[in-house]
């Protein structure tokens, strides 16, 4: 089978998942969607994007920018002790789940807040003296996996009911929640390989050859195929792991490319290279075509996911302290444009934030 049948092929079977989502079918609750004030719980008030938040609920981030929201001629306005006044991109919606390196003397946890970066809330508590890295949604957005310590774990979106179903790194949720995907070390192997396993913790199986060092697995949205980092490039395999049916989407011999992301309709990727002496955030066809560079920018820009309805894109960056003393999270246009620093909004731009997964 050729690349362009390869693509092909998973492409039509995503038209199905786009339908779904243009249909406008959610998990219900409050955030489900409101038309007024009046729709919302308590003090929470509409977004124009259609969802309740509380605009006064900012989490204790140890800074004093007293960052706040006020309404202006139907438009959200960030304004900031220095009298700057920004408004906010259009179609920040749904939820952020993140890890954020708040208080400095703790630990990277997760935390989940608003698309524009209001209400964030730390949803982890301390284990022993480890990390928690890649938050991953359930489609229907009431768990969230992530990993831990070695181990790839799931829980409910407020943090509860924590179980650990396998050891490895880099979780991924499947399209339909069934499965999750990850890269781990098994049986002796002396190199990472993407393995899948049910969403309970059974059926683990490796879909790719030994000794292959293989990172980032993540879905294409009909849930047949697996993009991941093998070595310098990026490479996709349906999920029975035939590797005679695999396509090479980058070739390179000396930088690498990685971190790749499925677009919610399944024609686009975005992901990371250090092409350009620095880490960049890219976007190509996904069969490998027309690779743009949409961050061009001096700085490290890691970690990109697309909005749910593929208009948008967060990502990873320290472009605003360049010493690696602080990291924040960026949403940009899905062509490098309307660049916006989401984790200032509340206040905490002197802290590491990053790797942001984004759901409805």
């Amino acid at each position: 089978m050729t690349l362009t049948d390869l693509v092909k092929k998973f492409l039509a079977a995503s038209a199905f998942s786009l339908a779904m989502y243009a249909s406008g079918c959610n998990s219900g609750g409050e955030s489900a969607g409101c038309r007024t004030d009046f729709d919302c719980r308590g003090d929470r008030i509409c977004h124009r994007e259609g969802y309740c938040y509380d605009p006064r609920n900012l989490e204790d981030g140890g800074s004093s920018a007293d960052v706040h929201n006020v309404r202006d001629a139907g438009r959200d306005i960030v304004s900031s002790d220095s009298g700057r006044d920004i408004p906010r991109p259009e179609g920040l919606f749904g939820k952020i789940a993140f890890i954020s390196y708040r208080n400095r003397s703790d630990r990277f946890h997760i935390w989940v807040m608003n698309a524009d970066g209001d209400n964030p809330i730390k949803v982890t508590e301390n284990v022993g003296n480890n990390n928690y890295f890649c938050p991953s949604w359930s489609p229907d957005a009431r768990k969230i996996a992530y990993e831990l310590g070695g181990g790839i774990y799931t829980m409910n979106a407020d943090g509860s009911n924590s179980v650990r179903i396998a050891f490895g790194q880099e979780p991924a949720w499947s399209p339909d929640g069934q499965k999750i995907s990850y890269s781990a070390l098994r049986d002796g192997a002396r190199l990472q390989d993407i393995y899948l396993i049910n969403a309970d913790g059974s059926n683990e199986q490796s879909i790719t050859p030994g000794l292959m060092d293989a990172h980032h697995p993540t879905w294409s949205p009909n849930g047949r195929m697996i993009a991941f980092q093998f070595w310098k490039d990026i490479w996709l395999i349906d999920i029975n792991g035939n590797w005679d049916n695999r396509a090479r989407l980058t070739t390179s011999t000396t930088y690498t490319n990685y971190n790749p992301v499925f677009s919610p309709d399944g024609r686009k990727i975005v992901f990371v290279s250090t092409r350009d002496g620095n880490n960049e955030i890219y976007v190509m066809n996904a069969d490998g075509g027309n690779q743009i560079n949409i961050t061009n920018n001096p700085a490290n820009d890691e970690y990109p996911t697309w909005s749910p309805n593929g208009q948008k894109i967060m990502f990873t960056t320290d472009r605003d302290e360049r010493r690696g003393l602080n990291t924040e999270i960026y949403v940009m246009n899905t062509d490098g444009t309307g660049l916006f620093n989401i984790t200032a909004v509340a206040g905490n731009n002197s802290n590491y934030d990053e790797q942001p997964a984004w759901t409805r």
